[in-house]
């Protein structure tokens, strides 16, 4: 089944329309799959890679449109959009287990150590299940298009779209939502450390923050104009994201923005 584009969001519209990408979240968590600088590669030379190593390996086939994914250390998990599935496969590949059916437009997908959660984007929900199988739970209802989430220890984070889009929360257990900002231009990507939600959003202030608590702020991370919605990712001391052509990072403080790639025709810090 051919993927709908989303005709809402500049970002799939442009050089992210096709369905299935690979999460900058997820590629940051995981490692990426690739051989680290000076590394050891499979084939057994310094810093090499065989040809082997290097082809992708088809894990699961015959989806519908396959929207984000999340893994952990068995599993990957992803939400297909136009099934209103959402599905996990080993990670050596195998049969495919359905998690939730029925579901309205799934996104953004995260898991614990106990948990898959998701947002379904049409229906206005933020939802659970537990990952060996069974009934899901609604945490959150009546949100204005969620369309990415993350996790902690003790929350999930989400962002609802739109001109005048929002970043919430809800404890993993459910309760009240609590806005941690509002009125944000289309938020689009959304990722959490130890003490900051970050997320980016489509205009001339492409990565905020703040912190998990509220309160005061948000804090523009970095500026950027023109700008696309793109992936966000954290570590312990910088924010990476993508726009249409190029990668940047900065310090989780917004110290300085470098263009890893080198691509961009804007701004590019020494």
């Amino acid at each position: 089944m051919a993927c709908r584009a989303l005709l809402l969001r500049p970002l799939l519209l442009s050089c992210l329309v096709a369905c299935g990408r690979t999460e900058l979240k997820d590629l940051a968590s995981d490692g990426g799959g690739t051989t680290p600088p000076g590394g050891r590669g499979t084939g057994g030379s310094v810093g090499t890679t065989s040809a082997a190593s290097r082809s992708p390996v088809v894990i699961v086939s015959g989806l519908g449109c396959p929207s984000r994914i999340a893994v952990d250390a068995s599993s990957v998990y992803w939400t297909d959009r136009d099934q209103g599935t959402v599905m996990k496969v080993g990670s050596a590949g195998g049969t495919p287990i359905n998690l939730a059916r029925n579901q309205d437009e799934p996104r953004g997908i995260a898991v614990d150590g106990r948990n898959v959660y998701w947002v379904n984007y049409a229906a206005g929900t933020v939802m659970k299940a537990p990952l060996s199988g069974g009934p899901a739970a609604t945490l959150a209802s009546g949100q204005a298009g969620p369309f990415d989430l993350a996790l902690d220890a003790a929350h999930v984070y989400w962002l609802n779209d739109g001109t005048c889009g929002s970043v919430m929360k809800i404890d993993l257990a459910g309760g009240t939502p609590v806005t941690l900002s509002s009125c944000e231009s289309s938020p689009g990507a959304i990722a959490v450390d130890a003490t900051s939600v970050y997320w980016t959003s489509y205009g001339t202030e492409p990565v905020r923050k703040i912190a998990l608590t509220g309160g005061y702020g948000p804090d523009t991370v970095a500026t950027l104009e023109p700008n696309y919605n793109g992936d966000i990712a954290v570590d312990a001391t910088n924010v990476y994201w993508a726009d249409s052509s190029s990668i940047y990072k900065t310090g989780i403080g917004g110290d300085k923005r470098i263009d890893l790639l080198g691509t961009s025709s804007g701004y590019r810090a020494p």
